[in-house]
């Protein structure tokens, strides 16, 4: 079991996004809805990527896994949320 975990804030320099912008928002109703979910470490750490605004190219670099494996993680996080949500 190897641990591919990166601080998105040592990436942020190549971002797409602008993190500073989104810092100063209040996300408190997203991160509930993110928390009924019941995601995979796995899972959450790909979705968190995608709201810093990295593309799956960018994710599936920074976590050191495949742009299939970056799609199927998000797939199973918007297979849940329409479950939930719809």
């Amino acid at each position: 079991n190897i641990n591919r975990f990166r601080d998105i804030d040592d990436y942020a320099e190549e971002l797409s996004v602008d993190i500073e912008y989104y810092k100063e928002k209040d996300f408190t109703e997203v991160d509930n809805k993110i928390e009924l979910l019941n995601l995979k470490p796995r899972d959450r750490v790909v979705l968190d990527c995608y709201f810093a605004g990295m593309h799956c190219h960018e994710i599936a670099e920074f976590l050191d896994i495949t742009r299939v494996t970056v799609w199927r993680r998000r797939q199973r996080a918007q297979v849940k949320y329409k479950a939930l949500f719809n």
